[in-house]
C-alpha cells in the first residue's frame, strides 16, 4: 500500500516537473531549428502565423513569402497579356451586362465623376493635348474616314441639332457675328470680299423680275400642295427656301423661268455648280 502511494506521488511530481520545464525546452528547440533572421522577419511556427516578407507589410502570409495583396500584384505584372486577353473575351460575352452596370454606376456617381474629370483635365492639360495630337498624327486618315462616314449616316440628325442650337442661341450668335463682321469689313481683305459679293449679286439679279419669282413659287405650291424642294422632294419649313438654278449661272445658265426652281438652302449649297442631271446622278 505504501509502495503504491509512493509511486503515485512520484508520477505526479514528474508530470508537474515536465509541465514546468516544457516551455524552456520548446524555446531552446525553436532557437536551434530556426535562424535568427527568420525570427526577425516574423516567420513563426506554422504557416498560419507567418507574415509577408515585403518590408513594412504585416499582412498574413499567402504564398511564396507574400501576402495576398503583393502576390496578386506580382501575378498581374507577370501576366499582363493573358489578363488583357481574358478581359477582352469577358467584355465581348458580357457587353450588355457591363453597359448596364456602367450606366447605373455613372447615374449614381455623376457629380463625383464629372468633378474628378474636370480636376484631371485641369492638372494634365499638356499631357492630354500631347496625347490627342500624337493620336491624330498616327491615325489621321483613319479618323477623317470615320468622321466622313459618321457625318453621312447622321446627316439629318446633325442638321436638326445645329438648327435647334442656333435657334436656342440666336442672340449670342447674332451679337458675335455682328461684332466679327464689323471688324472684318474694315480690313483690306474684307473690303475686297464685300465688293466681290456686291458685284456677284448684281449679276445674279440681272434679268430676274419679281413676277418670275412669284410664278416659280406659285407653280411649286400648285404642283406639290405645299412649298417643296424640287431637289429632294421634301417639304420646306422654317423659311429654309431658296431660288435655285437648274443650270448654274457660272456654267451658262440664265434667270429665265424654265431654269428656276425652289429648293432647301442646304440642298442648293450641296448641288453647288452641278447641273440638275449631274445632281440626280450623284444622289
Amino acid at each position: 500500500m505504501i509502495k503504491r502511494y509512493v509511486n503515485i506521488k512520484l508520477s505526479i511530481g514528474s508530470a508537474a516537473f515536465l509541465l514546468l520545464i516544457s516551455p524552456l525546452v520548446c524555446e531552446a528547440e525553436l532557437l536551434t531549428v530556426l535562424p535568427i533572421e527568420s525570427l526577425n522577419e516574423g516567420f513563426f511556427i506554422g504557416n498560419d502565423m507567418r507574415i509577408c516578407k515585403v518590408e513594412g507589410c504585416n499582412n498574413k502570409y499567402c504564398a511564396k513569402g507574400l501576402c495576398r495583396k503583393h502576390w496578386s500584384k506580382k501575378y498581374r505584372e507577370n501576366n499582363k497579356e493573358d489578363i488583357a486577353e481574358w478581359h477582352k473575351i469577358y467584355s465581348k460575352k458580357n457587353k450588355t451586362k457591363i453597359n448596364k452596370y456602367q450606366k447605373k454606376w455613372y447615374s449614381e456617381n455623376k457629380e463625383e465623376k464629372l468633378k474628378k474629370c474636370a480636376e484631371y483635365r485641369k492638372n494634365n492639360k499638356e499631357k492630354i493635348s500631347k496625347y490627342y495630337r500624337e493620336l491624330y498624327q498616327n491615325n489621321r486618315f483613319k479618323i477623317l474616314e470615320q468622321t466622313k462616314q459618321y457625318q453621312e449616316i447622321h446627316k439629318e440628325q446633325r442638321a436638326e441639332y445645329h438648327r435647334q442650337y442656333y435657334i436656342d442661341n440666336k442672340e449670342i450668335y447674332s451679337k458675335r457675328n455682328g461684332e466679327y463682321m464689323k471688324q472684318y469689313r474694315n480690313t483690306p481683305t474684307g473690303k475686297l470680299v464685300m465688293k466681290a459679293i456686291d458685284h456677284n449679286r448684281r449679276i445674279l439679279k440681272k434679268g430676274l423680275t419679281k413676277e418670275t419669282i412669284q410664278r416659280v413659287y406659285e407653280d411649286n405650291i400648285n404642283k406639290y400642295g405645299v412649298l417643296t424642294c424640287y431637289l429632294c422632294s421634301k417639304p420646306i419649313i422654317n423659311s429654309e427656301d431658296s431660288l435655285e438654278h437648274s443650270i448654274p449661272l457660272s456654267r451658262g445658265g440664265s434667270n429665265n423661268y424654265e431654269n428656276l426652281g425652289v429648293a432647301h438652302r442646304r440642298c442648293n449649297s450641296q448641288k453647288g455648280i452641278m447641273t440638275l442631271e449631274e445632281w440626280y446622278e450623284k444622289v
